[in-house]
């Protein structure tokens, strides 16, 4: 940071006029991490989107704090260029170009160096004096290793605007928040002596998608679903979560974190809450992560023989990726919640790369009817099941599966659908990041994670996080690109009789 940026602050800011202290007052947002790709491919793009849709305030100011040295204007440049490449359909307006512009800024620091966050504390203070800003917004767009470190250097220093008098702090971190249980733990501890909980907005930008918000609506809100959505006449439920690319280029990341601590513990333990959960309170925001809570300490125990790891052939071969590495890129699962409700219905989960296809999708399979009834020219072919298919991504909607009489002269049974799409239905599903930001603005946390959740959830997949057993690290890479992994995925459901769910008659959805 230089006089010249200081100087251009005053200049920029000297327009910009007071809207008071409700929740769309001036506030000011920093980006820890304006480097990297999370903040050029989501978080700029999506901040650009709302700018258009005029649901930012004319003083909302964005900070990016990073590593690399640049200057005011090379960020901007910089900033142009990824809006251009990644904002929602190509959208670019030179008129809020000229006004978003004016909102960012940057500074040049280390996250664990005590002398960047004085200067930078000062920095702020100057830029909350020309802009009116009474609130902060801290995103925190970092690995867990990056996070820990600024946040203890934070807590030593405590030089940057905190909440006293009439100021407004909320602190955003990206998943994953810890790498496990003990150091969640301890990130939640470090937090706690800089913020309150209300404070703290843990993201998992899968919950902020339309689908998966819509299955709060789909429980609660229709009398049909609602009696049925329990062990008495629900047999599985099965989750995938399945990626048809590589790491694409994460290798250092990755072959640290793993299927499980990618997509498991947050995105796909999220969905499964979210289908397992009771009825929240009428009108209480928060009974509805109390709810998710309490799913998630009533997981039992998962034994060793209620999982299956897998590694793509190939795997060794990428970019940063250990040539000996044993580190899964695939895992499925079976989970049990000791629950009245749930008792003795089986969760099964999967989740990978280099799978056929890339799809996120719930599956409720429900009971076989107890006897067929009909005559024997119906009864030849087995009945299939009712299922409700609750597509996430893509080709987004819920589809109802149901047994039906074929027309025409001869007998015959088949499996009709009810859809559901939002491609059809003349809405356009919204960006997740666009409504993650926006309810952090505004002050809305349902769709975070809480502190308790956040630690539960690690101490459910603990088993899934040890060393693995040598035959196993033995057999890896055990299955093909374009594959539905290991064939020991299949023999996980077969065990039980059951088989995952191929929905052949509805490709797109």
């Amino acid at each position: 940071m230089c006089e010249s940026d200081f100087r251009s602050i005053e200049r920029d800011g000297a327009e910009v006029s007071m809207s008071g202290d409700d929740v769309d007052s001036p506030c000011i947002m920093v980006v820890f991490g304006a480097s990297g790709d999370l903040t050029r491919k989501k978080l700029i793009p999506a901040l650009y989107s709302l700018d258009c849709d005029g649901l930012l305030d004319d003083n909302f100011t964005i900070v990016g704090f990073a590593r690399s040295d640049k200057s005011r204007e090379e960020f901007r440049n910089e900033i142009r260029d990824t809006i251009q490449k990644f904002s929602r359909k190509g959208l670019f307006s030179p008129e809020v170009w000229e006004r978003f512009s004016s909102r960012l800024h940057y500074f040049t620091g280390q996250y664990d160096d005590p002398t960047s966050h004085i200067k930078f504390g000062k920095f702020l203070g100057q830029l909350e004096t020309v802009c009116g800003a009474r609130r902060y917004l801290y995103y925190l767009a970092l690995p867990p290793t990056a996070t820990e470190a600024l946040l203890k250097c934070m807590n030593d220093v405590r030089c940057l605007p905190a909440s006293q008098g009439d100021r407004e702090i909320r602190i955003m971190i990206e998943k994953p928040f810890g790498l496990d249980y003990a150091s969640a733990k301890r990130l939640n501890l470090l937090l706690s002596s800089l913020f309150g909980e209300s404070q703290v907005y843990r993201i998992d930008h899968y919950i902020a998608k339309d689908t998966i918000r819509n299955l709060l609506v789909l429980r609660f809100a229709n009398a049909i679903f609602e009696p049925i959505w329990n062990r008495q006449y629900i047999d599985n439920i099965q989750i995938t979560a399945a990626e048809d690319i590589g790491i694409e280029g994460r290798g250092a990341y990755y072959d640290e974190a793993g299927v499980v601590r990618d997509m498991v513990q947050n995105h796909v333990l999220q969905v499964l809450a979210l289908v397992a959960m009771e009825s929240p309170l009428a009108g209480d925001a928060e009974s509805t992560r109390d709810k998710k809570s309490e799913v998630f300490k009533s997981l039992a125990p998962i034994l060793s023989n209620d999982f299956v790891f897998g590694q793509y052939r190939g795997y060794r071969e990428e970019p940063k990726v250990d040539a000996h590495s044993v580190t899964p890129t695939f895992v499925a699962a079976r989970f049990l919640i000791n629950n009245w409700r749930w008792q003795g219905v089986p969760f099964y989960i999967r989740s990978g790369k280099r799978l056929p296809q890339k799809l996120t999708e719930a599956i409720i399979q429900f009971k076989r009817v107890p006897l067929c009834v009909l005559d024997e020219e119906l009864c030849r072919v087995p009945i299939e099941p009712n299922a409700l298919v609750i597509r996430i991504q893509p080709d987004e909607g819920i589809r109802l599966l149901f047994t039906t009489m074929v027309p025409g002269r001869e007998d015959e049974i088949s499996q009709a659908s009810m859809d559901f799409r939002y491609a059809t239905s003349g809405m356009q599903p919204s960006e997740a990041y666009e409504r993650v930001l926006l309810d952090a603005v505004k002050g809305r946390p349902t769709l975070f994670w809480r502190a308790d959740s956040v630690e539960a959830a690690w101490r459910a997949v603990a088993p899934l996080l040890k060393p693995l057993h040598k035959e196993v690290a033995e057999n890896f890479p055990n299955y093909e690109p374009g594959s539905w992994g290991p064939k020991e995925a299949e023999d996980l459901l077969g065990r039980d009789g059951r088989r995952w769910f191929r929905d052949s008659s509805h490709p797109t959805l």
